[in-house]
């Protein structure tokens, strides 16, 4: 009994990852000029000595407050947030909850925040449309299907013009050179993982498992034992373009906290 609460506990923590859920989940920055993520519900992001908060608001759950707050004053950013936000510091890319368009659907605008002079500007809408990575060109956002992931899309922010990457994507992250996709799934399996270039062109599947985190020369990811059903996970690593795949671990009940993040 206690190894089945242990692998149920393990898938428990995939699908929170991949939906982004877990703050782990969107701080896979491969170096410091890379933006971090945020979403409600979890801890706040502390950046340059401000403090980030988002908190779901009780009249609405489709709607969340967005604050920061420096040398003791805070400042409310939004109070339409969709929930999910992006940020180094400087810049804050984030979306709000528009006109409902049916079941599940609002119609979201995307806007980017310059922190210094507390002022936004629109940047694109779309259904259910929110951020998840920038690489400083590019913004990496598109709609959110809730448990069917995203589609996702690198918006270019100099011309305005998008490049449709993956769907079912439940997880981001970027280095200097490259993105990375997760798949999301709503069960034990092991999905594609990909790699693109910043542009969003240069599609390359590089691994099947789900992905964890990663540094500015690998990422990490695992792979589910699902011959013998027994639940089990191995942990491996491969750099940005899928070479020099390893295993890093046996087979596990469990995921250590070190590959989390």
């Amino acid at each position: 009994m206690k190894k089945v609460s242990k692998t149920f506990m393990n898938i428990i923590l995939i699908l929170v990852l991949s939906l982004g859920w877990n703050q782990l989940a969107f701080v896979n920055a491969a170096d410091s000029n890379i933006y971090k993520a945020h979403t409600y519900g979890t801890d706040p992001l502390y950046i340059n000595g401000i403090r980030f908060t988002i908190k779901q608001k009780t009249d609405n759950y489709l709607k969340h407050i967005l604050s920061m707050k420096k040398n003791g004053s805070t400042t409310i950013i939004d109070q339409s947030s969709s929930g999910d936000f992006i940020t180094n510091g400087t810049t804050l890319f984030y979306a709000t909850v528009g006109k409902k368009l049916g079941e599940e659907k609002t119609l979201n605008t995307i806007w980017r925040y310059d922190i210094k002079n507390r002022t936004k500007k629109k940047v694109i809408s779309g259904i259910n449309y929110t951020v998840r990575q920038c690489s400083g060109n590019y913004l990496y956002c598109g709609r959110d299907n809730i448990a069917d992931g995203i589609n996702l899309y690198a918006y270019n922010l100099r011309t305005a013009k998008k490049k449709h990457m993956a769907d079912v994507v439940g997880s981001v992250a970027c280095s200097k050179n490259r993105v990375i996709t997760g798949t999301l799934s709503g069960d034990a399996s092991n999905g594609p993982i990909y790699s693109f270039h910043l542009n969003g062109t240069g599609k390359k599947k590089i691994a099947t498992g789900f992905f964890l985190k990663s540094n500015a020369k690998k990422i990490y990811y695992g792979r589910y034992s699902l011959s013998d059903h027994s639940g089990k996970v191995r942990i491996y690593t491969c750099d940005w373009n899928g070479k020099n795949k390893k295993p890093v671990t046996k087979w596990l009940s469990r995921i250590p906290d070190k590959y989390w993040d």
